[in-house]
This record gives structure tokens, sequence and C-alpha cells, in this order.
């Protein structure tokens, strides 16, 4: 059970870097500042409605 836990994990790990990628990439596409509040809150949009920026 522990096992499966942490390959869950890893799995739910790797997706959020798969996220910040995406996010880091698109804001630099559209030269907004990785600090900038727009890239949270389109971030959040998009895991919320589940619609792709682009």
């Amino acid at each position: 059970m522990v096992i499966r836990h942490s390959l869950q994990l890893l799995e739910q790990l790797h997706e959020l870097e798969r996220q910040i990628e995406k996010w880091e990439h698109y804001a630099h596409q559209k030269g907004i500042p990785l600090e900038s509040e727009e890239i949270l809150r389109l971030a959040l949009l998009d895991l919320t409605r589940g619609k792709q920026v682009s």
C-alpha cells in the first residue's frame, strides 16, 4: 500500500512539474513576469475550468 501511494505521489509531482513548465513557457512567450498574479490567475482558471490557454 505504501509503495502504491508513493508511486501516485510521484505521478502527481511529475504532472505538477509539467504544469509549472507549461506556465513558465507561456509567461515567457507573452512577456509576463513569472511573479505576476495574472499567471497565477490563468493557471487557476485552467485547473478549475479544464481549459487550455494558448
